[in-house]
């Protein structure tokens, strides 16, 4: 029976935010600055590793002065 492992993705905007949980690039809650990667590069490369895209979830997005805000959840997969 095949046996999969699984990768948790948040993003902001168009960015790669954390992985698995831990924040990921240079953004930091104390000091916010430009999250990681671009999300179509990420996928891109662990694409490359392995990786497939199984689910993605809008869990919010917020209209404010400077535009939108989006935040998504991405589900990936891969056989072990």
């Amino acid at each position: 029976m095949q046996k999969w492992e699984y990768l948790y993705v948040q993003t902001l905007d168009d960015r790669i935010l954390r992985v698995n949980g831990q924040l990921y690039g240079k953004y930091t809650v104390a000091s916010p600055g430009t999250p990681g990667e671009p999300i179509h590069d990420f996928l891109n490369r662990v694409g490359r590793e392995g990786w497939e895209l199984v689910g993605v979830v809008n869990t919010y997005t917020n209209a404010n002065e400077t535009g939108l805000t989006t935040y998504h959840n991405l589900f990936l997969k891969r056989g072990v």
